[in-house]
């Protein structure tokens, strides 16, 4: 009986470290197109990172809790963006955050052709 509990113990730690790891490398490659696109310093990048990793955290979150509801996801991820916009644009100002658009709205367009 406690090796069956260590074991699940065991697992759901090795699926939690997992899920971390995804929710940090997703928010290190965007960190690192941002500061590629915006020219981030050092500390704007490692603050940014910590909104993005939440975000990633927050997404995951809301797919879980409104599995299949299509119309509620894209509403909460809409006021997830908004709100993660304006702490990015509260860091790097207006003008580098119109940058980042500019840089997103050129990658969909290079994607559909």
């Amino acid at each position: 009986m406690k090796k069956l509990v260590l074991a699940v113990c065991v697992m759901f730690i090795s699926v939690s470290m997992f899920a971390q790891n995804r929710f940090e490398k997703g928010a290190t490659k965007t960190v690192a197109e941002m500061t590629e696109v915006m020219s981030l310093t050092e500390k704007e990048a490692a603050d940014i990172y910590k909104i993005e990793l939440a975000s990633n955290m927050e997404r995951a979150d809301v797919r879980k809790e409104s599995e299949g509801k299509q119309d509620v996801i894209s509403a909460k991820m809409k006021e997830l963006n908004q709100k993660n916009f304006l702490s990015i644009r509260i860091i790097v100002g207006e003008a580098r955050l119109n940058k980042w658009f500019a840089h997103l709205q050129a990658e969909r367009e290079k994607s559909k052709n």
